[in-house]
């Protein structure tokens, strides 16, 4: 069975204007032919939704690259250091004596 491919020209059930959905020909029949229409027939690619991933230039990623690098470097200077405050500070953890229970 093929699908009939719309684009919505507003709102309809779950489906807002500029979607593109595909339906079985009668209900796409029924959704193009009512007064005002609800969807026209789709008569052309999908859209591009973003720039390839291709698109980049080797410059910038080798920029892009060097400053994650720096981050990486600063970042594990920064845990090193925490940790060795975490380690020259006395613990806590000596727990007292619970308390008294009761009334006696």
């Amino acid at each position: 069975m093929s699908k009939t491919v719309v684009e919505i020209q507003r709102t309809w059930g779950r489906y807002v204007k500029g979607d593109v959905a595909g339906f079985e020909p009668a209900q796409a029949e029924r959704l193009t032919g009512s007064k005002p229409p609800i969807a026209k027939l789709f008569k052309g690619e999908t859209p591009q939704r973003a720039a390839s991933a291709g698109s980049a230039d080797a410059a910038d990623i080798a920029k892009r690259m060097a400053a994650l690098d720096e981050r990486e470097k600063q970042l594990a200077a920064r845990e090193a250091e925490l940790e060795l405050a975490a380690a020259a500070k006395p613990s806590s953890d000596a727990a007292g004596a619970p308390p008294k229970q009761g009334s006696k």
